[in-house]
């Protein structure tokens, strides 16, 4: 039976990037620094192009078994400055229009919401919950990515336990 590949994406000019597999429980994330068109072509070649013989994802997950990926950006959730506003939404907007236009699905979470469905709001707990799965350093980033991906699965009806998850770094 073919299943979903989850990619939350928590968009910045560091970007944190999650790779979500929900039956295997296995979370691969990153960081993507640079232009929004740096961070596109990233994205493009290392995770929509995932049928590429050097792809890490296919050491992971057999591709023929994937039915589609569903991207989960993140949405922003209140004004912070004008510059910081427009700057975030043309990262935004380019990214989104740019996974659309290549045939891809798209959805936008606030990290409050993401982050309620482990039962807290704020940056700190999240990051600790996540932390206490892995031996690599998180950051915000790639905890809100995670908390993205994982609140969107559930959305599509898998189920999630936070006992099982294996985190580890997405090596390209």
């Amino acid at each position: 039976m073919k299943k979903n590949l989850y990619c939350g994406l928590d968009i910045a000019t560091t970007m944190g990037v999650a790779l979500w597999e929900p039956e295997s429980h296995v979370a691969l994330v990153t960081e993507v620094k640079g232009s929004p068109v740096e961070q596109y072509v990233y994205i493009y070649n290392n995770i929509i192009l995932t049928n590429r013989k050097e792809s890490y994802i296919e050491r992971w997950v057999q591709v023929e078994d994937i039915n589609k990926i569903v991207f989960t950006l993140e949405q922003l959730a209140y004004f912070r400055n004008a510059k910081t506003t427009r700057s975030l939404l043309e990262r935004l907007g380019y990214i989104k229009y740019s996974l659309l236009s290549v045939g891809q699905e798209v959805n936008e979470v606030t990290a409050t919401v993401a982050r309620r469905s482990f039962g807290v709001i704020k940056k700190h707990p999240i990051m600790k919950i996540f932390q206490d799965r892995t031996d690599m350093k998180l950051t915000d980033n790639h905890t809100d990515a995670l908390a993205l991906v994982i609140h969107q699965s559930v959305q599509d009806r898998y189920k999630f336990d936070i006992e099982k998850i294996t985190i580890k770094e997405l090596e390209t």
